[in-house]
């Protein structure tokens, strides 16, 4: 089968690493949202209430995400500003593709009965 999509190689390129990357963000918004459970539990607990709209002098839980990004702050700089500019370069790519497939009607796996593209 020819392949006609743009993204098509890109993404069965990285196909084995799917799993591990879905469980990586997956653990990121688990750690997302355990920590803004815990600074809300901690301003409810430890503030002074709603006459100071729940401010805290200082945290008293401790947060696992400011605890992440102390801890990645020491990566080095170069590690972390390949990571910024690869990821939204992939996501541009993949929605420029899928765009310019959708206007020139070009054929793809992708598209459904009625003509339209899936580029989900």
């Amino acid at each position: 089968m020819r392949e006609t999509h743009c993204g098509n190689r890109l993404i069965r390129a990285f196909a084995p690493f799917r799993v591990a990357l879905g469980l990586g963000l997956l653990s990121l918004s688990a750690l997302l949202v355990c920590s803004l459970f815990l600074t809300t539990i901690d301003r409810a607990i430890n503030s002074c209430g709603l006459r100071c709209g729940f401010l805290l002098d200082r945290p008293r839980i401790t947060n696992p995400l400011d605890r992440l990004l102390v801890t990645l702050s020491k990566v080095p700089r170069v590690l972390s500003s390949c990571l910024l500019l690869f990821v939204p370069p992939l996501s541009l790519l993949r929605t420029l593709c899928c765009a310019v497939s959708t206007l020139l009607h070009l054929p793809s796996e992708h598209t459904t009965a009625d003509g339209w593209e899936d580029c989900g």
